[in-house]
């Protein structure tokens, strides 16, 4: 928490009208009444610190009938597979190291019209398909979170 504590300007004189021994005891006054609110407002407000922490999209487990997770990308073209690209490199590491059990497979193609694609196997039952083109990285991996069979 921010607070702020106001502070009582110094007098400002003359330098004619204002001896030396007036100007210590004027700023050894502000100094006492800077500690003084400083000790006081730091007594009546106790301050706590929260550390909250959010795990990475990636850095999460799968569902446990995933087996195999296929992503398809080209590796040349326009903007269509920057997401899928983004996808690879931040969260797929992530989703290895945390699903040591599931095999992942990249194909990375070289004609520039391939569309990109994530294909999720279940065990024992067809895989599910899912078209990727255009789509930000952030929420590929939250498709990949939440697929069912």
């Amino acid at each position: 928490m921010r607070q702020e504590i106001s502070l009582p300007s110094p007098d400002r004189k003359s330098n004619s009208d204002v001896a030396g021994s007036q100007t210590d005891s004027s700023f050894t006054k502000l100094q006492s009444n800077h500690s003084t609110l400083l000790q006081q407002s730091l007594q009546s407000q106790p301050t706590t610190t929260t550390l909250v922490v959010v795990p990475e999209l990636g850095a999460q487990k799968l569902a446990f009938n995933v087996s195999k997770v296929s992503l398809t990308i080209p590796i040349k073209g326009k903007h269509e597979g920057m997401g899928a690209k983004h996808f690879l490199h931040e969260s797929l590491p992530r989703l290895q190291y945390n699903n040591p059990s599931v095999v992942f497979e990249v194909a990375k193609n070289v004609d520039p019209k391939t569309k990109p694609e994530l294909t999720i196997h279940f065990n024992e039952q067809s895989p599910k398909i899912l078209a990727i083109p255009s789509l930000h990285s952030d929420v590929i991996c939250d498709m990949l979170l939440r697929a069912t069979p």
